[in-house]
């Protein structure tokens, strides 16, 4: 239970800790510049044409097989 507390305790106060660094990155006309104007996420969200076709099991599938291919020949490489 104490090296609980501890460990609570010290996470506290390194939470109240000043980063100088941290607060120097950001430029004094970043900290002025105004908040982005919130939208929707429904006029953020592109719908994109289908990824899959016809020929995509085949694909997959010949990909699957190059990469099983190059694992073994990976595997059966001597280690220089």
């Amino acid at each position: 239970m104490r090296p609980l507390l501890t460990l609570t305790v010290m996470s506290f106060l390194a939470a109240c800790a000043e980063f100088p660094d941290v607060d120097q990155a950001v430029s004094d006309s970043a900290k002025r510049a105004p908040f982005p104007d919130l939208i929707p996420v429904d006029d953020i969200l592109i719908e994109d044409a289908a990824r899959l076709d016809e020929n995509s099991d085949d694909q997959l599938i010949a990909r699957v097989d190059r990469l099983n291919r190059r694992a073994n020949e990976l595997r059966t490489r001597p280690i220089e």
